[in-house]
């Protein structure tokens, strides 16, 4: 029954797949604005989540507020998805056109140190085509990412991340594969701002304990490589990628690997914390990012 559940999520997928393909991408913002509140009324679970999220996250918001950035969230999530499902007739011309590059000299930088660079992102904007844009503008980029329950999908997504030249490996490849890319001087984007359904550390996000993955802070202390803020975002109808130059803790020499991870882990979560404080509609907010917090034992 599972099977025939997946294959039929497939087949349906690629039927809305074909259909978005009619459409131009100046109508999808529009049509995003039209759909995203239905989005919001219909998906009750979801829209329960984003606003109980946004109260406990930024309590500084009062209840306009809330309704305001859940609204401007869902449009947003809801753009994103239309783009998605366009993701099989994407073209480089389109990407160059009309995804900027900002601050290229960050990335430029880190690379000339020859170790490769580690790439902090998270789920903002349209992250997908972000990853697109910086592997279409000639830099050696593989991501992180967990296998998606429906083999079909799976399958039909890293096919089309291949076509574009962002390479995938399995979050069970995460250290041998890893490692290897990076001494080839690549760049290796790694998202630490869903749930960890098991594993990692907590670490504060919005003054909540959240799981994480501290991934990205073992490989640097392993490697030595640099790290790299990744942010995608929007302005206007264009999506842009910005690079940012991370201030990052001084580690006490003394402490043992463990202490320094969690520390570097920290600091990287604030720096996706403070994206978020930036734009807040921008992020995803419908992930259960605090599931784990009754586990937290300090």
């Amino acid at each position: 029954m599972r099977k025939l559940k997946h294959l039929l999520e497939y087949i349906l997928v690629r039927l809305m797949a074909a259909s978005a393909k009619c459409l131009p991408w100046r109508s999808l913002g529009p049509l995003a604005g039209i759909l995203g509140p239905v989005a919001g009324a219909c998906i009750f679970r979801r829209r329960r989540l984003v606003k109980n999220n946004l109260r406990l996250a930024m309590p500084d918001l009062d209840e306009v507020q809330i309704e305001e950035t859940a609204r401007a969230f869902w449009r947003n999530i809801t753009l994103t998805a239309l783009e998605w499902l366009k993701i099989g007739s994407l073209k480089k011309e389109w990407v160059l056109e009309n995804i900027e590059l900002q601050n290229r000299w960050v990335l430029d930088e880190a690379l000339k140190q020859g170790r490769g660079v580690l790439c902090l992102s998270g789920h903002f904007a349209n992250w997908e085509f972000g990853g697109s844009a910086i592997t279409l503008n000639g830099y050696p980029l593989a991501v992180l990412g967990r296998t998606q329950k429906n083999r079909y999908l799976d399958r039909w997504h890293n096919a089309n991340r291949n076509r574009l030249g962002i390479k995938i490996f399995n979050h069970h490849q995460a250290v041998r594969e890893t490692l290897a890319w990076l001494k080839k001087g690549g760049c290796l984007g790694i998202m630490i701002d869903h749930n960890l359904y098991k594993g990692g550390i907590f670490v504060n996000f919005f003054n909540r304990p959240a799981a994480t993955s501290s991934l990205i802070a073992l490989l640097h202390l392993k490697t030595l490589s640099p790290i790299v803020g990744i942010y995608p975002g929007r302005s206007g109808r264009r999506l842009f990628v910005r690079f940012e130059k991370l201030d990052l803790p001084r580690l006490d020499d003394a402490a043992d690997k463990g202490k320094k991870a969690a520390v570097l882990t920290q600091a990287l979560t604030d720096e996706i914390e403070e994206w978020v404080r930036r734009d807040p509609a921008n992020w995803l907010w419908g992930h259960n990012r605090w599931k784990r917090s009754s586990e937290y034992k300090q």
